[in-house]
Order: C-alpha cells, then structure tokens, then sequence
C-alpha cells in the first residue's frame, strides 16, 4: 500500500480559505488573530511559527481569494444547485448502501487516499488538534485517563463537517480489540481513521496501516450518539 504524504502548504491554504470565507458569512464575528481564534482550527498560526507581517500578507491574498470565490458561486448557483440536485438523486440510493455496507461489515473499507485535497485538508485539522490535545493530557470524560475515548472525540468535535464524520467503536468477540476510532465520509464511501496516528507518529492514518491484522472491520459500530455529550 502506498503512503499518502500530507501537503502541509495546501493544509494551510485550506484553513486560511476557511478562516476568511467564515468572516465573510458572518458565521465567525471575531477579528483575525484575536484571542478566541487560538481555540479556531481554522487559525494558520495554531499550525507554525509566523511573524505578524507574514501572517497578514498570507492572510490578505486568502480574503482575495475568498472573496473570488463568492463572487463566483453567486454567478452560477442556480445552475450549481440543479446539476448538484441531479448529481445527488443518482448518488443517494448507492450512497446509502455503501454506507450500510461498510458500517455492518458486508464489504471491507476502501483505504485509499481522498481524492478531495479539502477532505484531507479536513482529516489534517482534526489530526492535528488530536496531537495537541492528548499532549496536553486533555481527559474529555473525566475519567481520569487520556485515551482513545478523547482522541475520537477530538477528531470528531474538531471536523469542520459533522455529516461527514463518525464516531466508531470496534470490540472483537475475543477481547482482542476494544477500541474508538473515526470514520470519515470521502469518495462516496465511509473510511476508518485512526485518530491518534499522527500523536503516536505513524505515517499514514487509515486504521488497516495502523492496526494490520489486528484490527477486524466486521466488529466496527456506529457509536456516535454515545460520545458525542463529550464534545464541548
């Protein structure tokens, strides 16, 4: 299996696009770099060390370009929202079934790169604040250990899509495995994340390179209603 190498540029890219396009809607009300953007995932300085003249140059060429992107989806929405009308009819019964198929174990999980640099971009985010919170001993449900619990609640609680992301529990019939994990919706189907890969220093964050043998999708369930009172 090839490694997919993580394009920290096109990661940074992605989140200062996000950063200005969320000023624009109106859906974040706070001013580039105050305090509360240091809690944002969105926050470029959250992920290096940049001088305020290079941040602001950063984020000045992302405000224009985010600003084309408006413009532009305002020209063609109505045309937009027909072909993705279409698109989604064809696509939702398959859909559906895919999802049935992978979550019940009728099929193994298709562990190949996302093809959409903004979904990595997404499983980037998420992975990194994992690091940054399990380093800091972060305990989500105040039992007293950091653990797979808070990591799969971090992914989840710092995936900017909540419809496209879940919260997996795999415990195999022998003990061998009781584990929580994420699967992320990419490509038309449900992939398996392993949270903590980029903590524990792995290269490649698909469950199967993380587990191998070990890991066995036929026990995997949606667990995500359990967890998800955790995230603050």
């Amino acid at each position: 299996m090839s490694m997919y190498s993580p394009n920290r540029d096109k990661a940074l890219w992605n989140c200062a696009l996000e950063c200005c396009l969320r000023r624009i809607d109106k859906t974040c009300k706070h001013l580039f770099d105050s305090s509360a953007c240091e809690k944002c995932p969105f926050f470029i300085k959250n992920y290096g060390n940049f001088s305020p003249s290079d941040a602001m140059l950063f984020m000045m060429q992302a405000q224009s370009e985010a600003k084309d992107m408006k413009t532009q989806g305002s020209v063609y929405s109505k045309i937009i929202i027909g072909i993705v009308l279409f698109f989604v009819w064809l696509a939702f019964f398959p859909t559906c079934m895919n999802r049935m198929d992978e979550l019940t174990g009728k099929r193994p999980p298709n562990d190949t790169p996302p093809s959409r640099t903004a979904e990595h971009a997404n499983i980037e985010i998420a992975q990194h604040a994992v690091t940054r919170y399990m380093r800091a001993g972060h305990d989500v449900n105040n039992d007293g250990l950091t653990n797979c619990i808070d990591a799969a609640v971090i992914f989840y609680q710092y995936y900017p899509n909540k419809n496209r992301v879940r919260i997996i529990v795999n415990r195999n019939s022998d003990g061998s495995m009781h584990h929580l994990f994420n699967s992320v919706l990419t490509d038309g189907s449900w992939k398996y994340i392993e949270p903590q890969a980029y903590y524990k220093k792995y290269t490649s964050y698909w469950m199967t390179s993380v587990w191998k043998s070990e890991y066995n999708y036929r026990y995997n369930r949606d667990a995500t209603s359990e967890y998800r009172r955790y995230v603050r």
